[in-house]
This record gives C-alpha cells, structure tokens and sequence, in this order.
C-alpha cells in the first residue's frame, strides 16, 4: 500500500470514497481502509456527519433553488442522504407542493417542451409530465365487463354463449354446457370462472 501512499491520500482529500479508490487502484477496500487509519484519514467524516457540518450552506443552497443533485455532488455525498437530511431539518416540502403546477400547465399550454419547463423551474421532466399530461379520449380505459358469480345453474337455461344441459358427479363435478354453435363442451369449477359463463 506504501506504493499508492501520494494517490490514496490525494484521492482522499478530493472526497473519494475508499470503495472508489480500491476499485481505482485494483486493491482489497480494506487494505485502503486500514492504510487511512494508519496514515491518518485526510476526509475522516461520512457523507452524514459531512453533510450535517455543512447544515446553514445547504439549507441557504436549497432555498436559493439548486438542486438535490448539484448539492450532493459539491458535498460528496448522495441525495438520498440530503433528502433524509432535509426531513430531519424540518426542509422537507410536502409532496409536489415545491413546484407551481398552474405554472407548468400554463407554459405546457404555451407550447413549451417538458424539458425547457424543467429547465426553467429547476425540476425533473418527469415532474413536468406528470404534473401537465392528460390521457387523450382514445386511451379512456374501457370498462370491464363484470360477470356475477352464479351459484346454481338451471338446466335448459342460457348462460352467455353456453347452454346448461346437467350436473356431472365424479371425482370432481362437472358442469355441462352446450355452446351456441353446437358442440358440447364440460368444465370443472375454476374453469368456469375462466370461461365467465
């Protein structure tokens, strides 16, 4: 490890963690880790107790508008932990209520791109979409046809396309049917629930 000594440490002071650094170099995590501990660690601090230092800069950063990505990137750490971060800092926004939906749907409405309201309002574009989009009359889903379960079938009588024609006992019960076209045809009771009869 003393042959990686300058470039370990120097990653290190630029915010790499070991795990990068031991895949960089091609050597075993912990080597690097007990290596640093020898050494004296230049950037000692994980990402939470980095991010929990730097609490006033983030918060004004968040407030001036940037964005989780570019915060976690100046910091070294990932949004996940500034957005766990910001819950427990009382910064968290409620669900949506960060961006101005009449805004976006307004600007949709100019004829802007999903990616230039994005730019411009500093979010994701598929915040845009999911806040502007509106399912075309063609994609209504179409209702499903609900068939009541039947609990006795009557002989003679129509059920759908099949007519019941009797009950078979057996190992299992049989139900009967004559289709609409002729041929005969006998289901088990799962397999009326597929058939919908």
């Amino acid at each position: 490890m003393e042959a990686y000594k300058i470039e370990i440490l120097d990653m290190r002071r630029r915010g790499i963690s070991k795990q990068e650094i031991a895949l960089t170099l091609r050597v075993n995590s912990k080597k690097v880790a007990s290596a640093l501990k020898e050494w004296g660690d230049p950037f000692p601090l994980p990402a939470s107790q980095r991010v929990e230092a730097a609490r006033d800069e983030i918060i004004a950063a968040r407030r001036r508008g940037e964005t989780r990505e570019q915060i976690a990137k100046r910091y070294g750490c990932g949004t996940d932990t500034l957005a766990k971060k910001y819950r427990e800092w009382g910064e968290a926004h409620p669900c949506g209520s960060r961006f101005d939906k009449d805004e976006m749907q307004r600007l949709r409405n100019a004829g802007l791109t999903c990616r230039e309201i994005a730019k411009r309002l500093g979010c994701a574009e598929a915040t845009v979409f999911a806040y502007t989009w509106v399912r075309p009359p063609s994609e209504e889903k179409e209702e499903k046809l609900v068939h009541a379960p039947v609990k006795g079938y009557e002989p003679g009588k129509r059920y759908g396309d099949y007519v019941f024609l009797e009950l078979v006992n057996g190992v299992r019960t049989l139900y009967k049917f004559r289709h609409k076209c002729g041929w005969t045809e006998t289901f088990i009771e799962p397999q009326l629930k597929e058939a919908r009869i």
